[in-house]
């Protein structure tokens, strides 16, 4: 079998040494004069490696791996203020229980050892695209890395991927989040097209014969790596959001920092806004910010304004510097007001510069109403307003209120998952043209709805999609339910649970579960049963029996992972639509799959909520 080694990071103007003639590779003078001559790179950097398992892989030719990653990483100075160092294992899904975090270990040596206990599983898969998410969701993630450092992934894997369209899509999402990637291939049968599909571009491939030959390209790589790194576009993003490079904002920041917020979430929401305004380009000509902690009462002495700090350097630092006051009350009106009146006023912003303001809060206000008229005035005076709650105690009512806008609404259910709404928020706050700032009526149904509510089933394979897209749908239905301030829609699930009896899997229509209820229910399997799983509900999910509603609209939610498992529920999907059931596709690879009556939701799950919810209720 084949092995290669895909790294990710940022490439944009390296130069490869031709494969043939190795020896030609010249090591930068630059590079020579280091203290140490082991160390050929002291350059910052995340670095996330996915290291194949499978059973394919025979021991010794595992263990050369491991001597390969050890061998590499002794030539960079690693430590948490250098390169910092995550692996992830993977066969058939990822093998969490062998995997280490950026900042699991804090030095070299600690690394390599950590490295070299690394079990050989021997799983029946090569699901390499799975290991690339979790590198990109859960190692590399613009949350978790540290700002203005570039990232770094390495893949090895013994040979192409089970699911070459899944692992194609993965790589496209880990490019387009902001890692480049670089690909190694071991072997004469590789499959040089996947491997382009990874890197993204053939000067980011590198092949050799054999694993004894990996040692060949040791220091090579890692000369390779660090001078990407210098050459990479990192600090704002901007290939990512280009519309934020020539965007012109003030943007008022209101903090939560009541004593229903621990200080490890608070910390959190310290770290998502450091992410968040990483993405803006901070100058006092483009963005400024300013920002404006409150809980009984504004806490002046942690806020600055417009005009304090006119660097993204100075904003970041100042921002890690705000301290958890810990107040024993939620006045989110007393930092609205505050923010208008002090910080966003007409008197101090630049003239015909858009105004944005950002509330960051964990629960219900203390005096709701006059939560809402503070926020009302700051949108009638020209400020739009975003809102953004985490956890189960604020109200979807209540963020609407602020935000005066579902489309500035974001909710999660926790802290850590305040990085899933980086994206959507940035481009949202970048966008060219706002709409009017005066408050919209909330999402209510049409006359018909009163009469005509909605059932809708989610449908999806455990077994076939693997634990992380399922965790991922398990973040959509929660994220639909949220949305759905009219309480229209019943909710059901049918997927193939760990009982034989396909009969028995999921849950009927019933009244909202939580999401650590429906969390609980989601229990992956070993086999697929998509197609089988689309039958049942044809012939008997929307009966009074499993709670259905004889006034109620039909409508299925099918969670497919690419195009290929579009194709392969096609003519079960048919027996639906014949049925009069409005069917939706929820793909998470984003791979345009598609099936004709269908509607494909588009966007991470967040924006497929929206969608989703506009669709039925608007």
């Amino acid at each position: 079998m084949i092995w290669f080694l895909v790294i990710c990071l940022s490439l944009t103007q390296m130069t490869f040494a031709a494969k043939k003639n190795p020896k030609s590779f010249a090591i930068p003078k630059t590079l020579e004069k280091n203290r140490d001559p082991s160390v050929v790179c002291r350059q910052q950097l995340e670095l996330g490696i996915v290291l194949d398992s499978s059973a394919s892989i025979q021991l010794p030719d595992f263990n050369k791996s491991i001597n390969f990653l050890q061998d590499y990483l002794k030539l960079f100075d690693i430590g948490q203020d250098s390169v910092r160092v995550a692996i992830i294992p993977y066969a058939r899904g990822v093998i969490s229980k062998n995997a280490f975090y950026l900042t699991t270990y804090n030095t070299k040596e600690d690394v390599i050892r950590a490295i070299g206990r690394i079990t050989h599983t021997q799983g029946d898969h090569t699901d390499t695209g799975e290991g690339i998410k979790f590198m990109r969701l859960y190692q590399l993630n613009i949350a978790l890395v540290r700002p203005g450092v570039p990232k770094v992934g390495l893949v090895l894997t013994d040979g192409n991927s089970q699911y070459k369209a899944v692992t194609e899509a993965e790589a496209k999402a880990a490019r387009d989040s902001g890692i480049h990637m670089f690909a190694v291939g071991v072997g004469s049968g590789i499959d040089d097209q996947e491997l382009l599909r990874i890197a993204g571009d053939k000067l980011g491939v590198n092949h050799v014969d054999s694993f004894d030959k990996l040692k060949s390209i040791v220091q090579r790589l890692a000369v390779q790596t660090c001078e990407s790194t210098k050459t990479s576009k990192d600090v704002n993003n901007e290939d990512i959001f280009p519309e934020c490079q020539k965007r012109s904002l003030e943007l008022g920041i209101v903090l939560d920092s009541s004593a229903s917020i621990w200080v490890e979430d608070f910390n959190k929401s310290i770290k998502f806004l450091q992410t968040f305004l990483q993405q803006l380009v901070i100058d006092k000509d483009s963005v400024r910010v300013a920002i404006i902690p409150y809980s009984y009462e504004v806490h002046t002495k942690n806020s600055f304004n417009l005009n304090t700090y006119t660097t993204k350097k100075d904003v970041l630092n100042a921002i890690g510097k705000i301290s958890h006051e810990q107040g024993n009350a939620t006045y989110t009106n007393k930092g609205i007001k505050y923010m208008r009146e002090r910080q966003l006023s007409n008197a101090v912003v630049r003239p015909g510069v858009t105004r944005i303001g950002l509330v960051i809060t964990d629960g219900v206000s203390h005096e709701p109403n006059w939560t809402a008229t503070e926020a009302k005035l700051a949108r009638d005076s020209g400020i739009v307003m975003f809102a953004v709650g985490v956890g189960t105690n604020i109200t979807n009512e209540e963020l609407f209120n602020i935000a005066g806008d579902h489309s500035r609404v974001n909710h999660v259910d926790n802290f850590d998952n305040l990085n899933n709404i980086i994206q959507s928020l940035t481009k949202k706050a970048c966008s060219e043209d706002f709409e009017s700032t005066t408050t919209r009526s909330p999402i209510k149904p049409r006359p018909n709805d009163q009469k005509n509510p909605i059932d809708i089933y989610f449908v999806f394979s455990p077994s076939y999609l693997g634990y992380e897209i399922t965790i991922w749908t398990k973040e959509l239905i929660s994220s639909i339910i949220s949305r759905d301030g009219n309480k229209l829609m019943k909710c059901g699930f049918i997927s193939d649970q760990s009982n034989p009896c396909p009969t028995n899997g999921g849950f009927k229509l019933e009244s909202y579960s939580t999401s650590k209820e429906i969390a609980k229910e989601l229990n992956p399997d070993t086999a697929n049963k998509l197609p089988a799983l689309i039958k049942q509900l044809a012939d008997s999910g929307y009966t009074v029996q499993r709670g259905a509603r004889p006034n109620a609209r039909k409508v299925a939610v099918l969670v497919v992972e690419g195009v290929k498992s579009a194709e392969l529920v096609s003519n079960q999907v048919k027996n639906l639509l014949n049925k009069g059931i409005t069917v939706f596709i929820a793909d998470p690879t984003k791979s345009g799959a598609k099936i004709k009556g269908v509607t494909t939701l588009k966007g991470g799950s967040e924006e497929q909520a929206t969608e989703l919810i506009q669709n039925l209720l608007q």
